[in-house]
């Protein structure tokens, strides 16, 4: 974990910080990939000390950890939940589903600029899954005893079998071009997960 803050109340000089940061870095993917920016770069481009970026992160791995949890927490906004225990989860999980492949439709080319156009890596969804379980498992926790709400694995297995499949679903989808729209996708990962059952 880095030094980064994930804490609301921010000070509003880091928040400019962090926003001069984050605003160079997609800058810098512009013109290249991930591996060949250094922190110096960033620096320059954000005009911002060296000394200041590794106060709040130990290296640029953990700088593009805190940039993808940012662009996390802009699916968790869009996908609200209900607290339905069954219809909520659907509708929960199917949002943040839209809001990954949106993601990936609209920045590929800063995506392909972090992974190297490596097919199959985008660890950029490998960060969003490791979050994303947690955050299911939690929600499947508080229901797991709820009357009509069956779970025939613990919360954690059941939320690690779900976001992995469906990321190998939509990692299958970002290699081979983004082919198809958003909403089928969507529908071809919920038929396919209801034929599991």
């Amino acid at each position: 974990m880095g030094k980064h803050s994930d804490t609301v109340h921010v000070d509003l000089r880091v928040q400019r910080t962090y926003k001069l940061l984050g605003d160079a870095f997609v800058s810098l993917l512009r013109e290249k990939n991930f591996d060949q920016i250094t922190v110096r770069e960033i620096c320059e481009r954000a005009m911002v000390r060296r000394t200041t970026f590794y106060q709040h992160f130990k290296d640029k791995q953990d700088f593009l950890v805190w940039f993808i949890r940012g662009k996390q927490k802009e699916f968790l906004r869009q996908a609200n939940f209900s607290g339905d225990p069954i219809t909520g989860i659907e509708d929960y999980l199917t949002g943040i589903l839209t809001e990954v492949l949106r993601f990936l439709r609209k920045y590929r080319q800063y995506i392909d600029a972090i992974t190297g156009s490596v097919p199959g890596s985008i660890s950029p969804l490998r960060i969003f899954g490791d979050a994303w379980v947690k955050d299911l498992t939690v929600i499947l926790e508080k229901y797991v005893e709820h009357p009509g709400f069956a779970l025939p694995a613990s919360p954690a297995l059941a939320a690690e079998y779900y976001v992995g499949g469906v990321l190998a679903a939509v990692r299958w989808w970002y290699v081979n071009g983004c082919e198809g729209s958003e909403e089928d996708m969507v529908a071809a990962i919920k038929a396919l997960a209801n034929n599991g059952r």
